[in-house]
């Protein structure tokens, strides 16, 4: 199973640092939810992409006590992200990322054709088998319950209001920086309704957890 496997690829590391038992705080960083600014700006420079399970693993109670964040994003969009950044890696190198992209993403023409591929069992089984694709419910979740453990959940689609929350709760003065000034491209443009239906049913635990919908139009 793809989350006992990266667990277990990361035990023996020691995951707590000196900022965790300084600000008794664990930030949870999901891949592409813009993590590395918050968590840059915030002073949490390491341990970037590790579940809260490994923070367990290492000491339930300080896990337990301290407080637990992360940013959350909707799946559909999420995806639509995590394809177009693994696929600007360049060929070769040996980089993890780059390395994914060449055995399971170069070979599909563009982001339909990979979507559409994930119908199979197989193809959905090798997409979940990598860190940028897992389901966000499994970075803040641990093992055997069926909630997150996240004192505070914030959301990609209202960065700078999750940001300006945490910011207070740290009584932080730094403001979180423009990383990216470009007007992002709808990602609903890029889906037709059996795109859309496959996602549901892959991230199915993410859109419950979060309560996301496909449109957030429809959620108004």
């Amino acid at each position: 199973m793809a989350v006992q496997r990266l667990i277990t690829k990361r035990l023996g590391k020691r995951v707590f640092t000196d900022i965790n038992h300084t600000r008794k705080a664990i930030s949870i960083h999901i891949p592409k939810n813009a993590g590395t600014s918050i968590r840059t700006e915030l002073g949490f420079h390491k341990g970037a992409h590790l579940p809260i399970a490994r923070f367990a693993a290492e000491d339930p109670d300080a896990t337990r006590r301290y407080y637990k964040f992360a940013i959350v994003r909707n799946p559909w969009d999420r995806l639509q992200s995590s394809f177009s950044y693994l696929r600007r890696h360049n060929v070769g190198g040996g980089f993890p990322d780059a390395v994914y992209a060449d055995r399971y993403l170069r070979k599909f023409a563009d982001f339909e054709q990979f979507v559409l591929s994930l119908a199979d069992d197989d193809a959905k089984r090798d997409m979940l088998d990598f860190t940028h694709m897992l389901p966000q419910s499994y970075w803040i979740t641990l093992p055997g319950e069926d909630r997150h453990c996240m004192d505070y959940i914030g959301r990609f689609e209202d960065l700078q209001s999750a940001f300006g929350d945490l910011a207070a709760h740290f009584r932080h003065r730094g403001k979180l920086p423009e990383l990216n000034r470009s007007k992002p491209r709808d990602y609903r443009t890029l889906y037709t309704d059996r795109m859309r239906d496959i996602v549901a049913e892959i991230y199915a635990s993410d859109i419950r957890a979060f309560d996301y919908t496909f449109d957030p139009a429809e959620a108004a």
